[in-house]
């Protein structure tokens, strides 16, 4: 992704933040669609297994939904889903 089409993408992705923490439950589905192959493949690399990587992504999601509304749209959404991935994998380990 060049500088232009990364600058597009983080706008997109701060604002369907933004609305997710104002209920939005399209922009839920949309970051949940976006997210779900990459982050679970990222705790694939760590669990080893595709049950125990999904658990972990849609417990990370359940969260997010959950306390959506203390997120902030103007840090990186990426960097604090990795981040949950992360150490829930940890938890597990």
């Amino acid at each position: 992704m060049d500088n232009h089409q990364s600058d597009a993408h983080d706008v997109r992705e701060r604002a369907l933040v933004f609305r997710l923490v104002n209920n939005d439950e399209e922009a839920f589905s949309e970051l949940y669609a976006s997210y779900k192959d990459r982050l679970i493949y990222f705790a694939m690399r760590f669990v080893k297994s595709r049950e125990f990587a999904e658990d972990i992504f849609h417990d990370v999601f359940l969260v997010i939904w959950q306390s959506r509304h203390f997120i902030n749209p103007e840090y990186s959404f990426s960097s604090y889903v990795y981040t949950m991935v992360k150490n829930r994998v940890l938890n597990m380990l």
